[in-house]
């Protein structure tokens, strides 16, 4: 048996401080405390410990899911990542995940959906771009191709990439002289930044033309 020598109220959140005759102590939710009625001078027994311990752990990866996911949206590999840098176990992480997708706070589909229309806006990018970050953010492969069929406009290709282009192309215009304003190097590195940006070759080459022969 252990004995409680005090349970004191945190001075930050609802969380109490239970500290036991071992020297030990955990910190656990006010619910627990009452709905065990833990107390100065009460004794446990290691089981009843062990699942009260237990019960916070639960609560504690819940809370952190919860408050990591609705800060901003997130996928699943994102929350799973953050829970795992936390120091949680696969099953902890997996009541999290459930209860995340219970009250609809994470869900991939969505996020997929949303990153797609608001990426091309902040950054005009081609369709393997698009396609390439929402890999690198852990998306499925069969969500990210329904998004981009459904989300991504691949009839505005080639007005992404002009808008592209014309951010790009002062900056260009600043590191090269004036005498060499049009040369091959201008041109390479405007078509260069295009394909990182995503865009196919076609695309690119009728985009650096354009731009190009109307700066002349």
């Amino acid at each position: 048996m252990i004995k409680i020598v005090t349970v004191r109220k945190l001075k930050r959140g609802s969380d109490c401080a239970v500290v036991f005759d071992s020297g030990e102590s955990v910190v656990l939710s006010m619910d627990l405390v009452l709905e065990h009625g833990l107390s100065k001078g009460m004794e446990l027994d290691e089981e009843t410990l062990r699942e009260i311990t237990n019960a916070q752990r639960k609560i504690k990866v819940k809370s952190t899911a919860y408050n990591y996911a609705t800060y901003k949206p997130r996928t699943k590999k994102q929350t799973t990542i953050r829970l795992k840098e936390r120091g949680f176990a696969d099953d902890e992480i997996e009541l999290a995940m459930d209860f995340l997708a219970e009250f609809n706070l994470i869900d991939d589909n969505k996020y997929a959906e949303n990153f797609v229309k608001e990426y091309i806006i902040r950054k005009p990018s081609g369709e393997a771009k698009v396609r390439s970050e929402l890999y690198k953010k852990g998306i499925d492969r069969y969500i990210i191709d329904d998004a981009i069929e459904n989300y991504y406009p691949n009839e505005d290709c080639y007005s992404l990439a002009m808008k592209a282009a014309e951010k790009k192309i002062r900056t260009i215009g600043l590191r090269i002289n004036e005498s060499d304003k049009y040369s091959k190097k201008k041109r390479n590195s405007l078509a260069a930044y295009l394909h990182r940006q995503g865009f196919d070759w076609d695309v690119i080459k009728r985009v650096v033309d354009e731009m190009l022969n109307n700066e002349q």
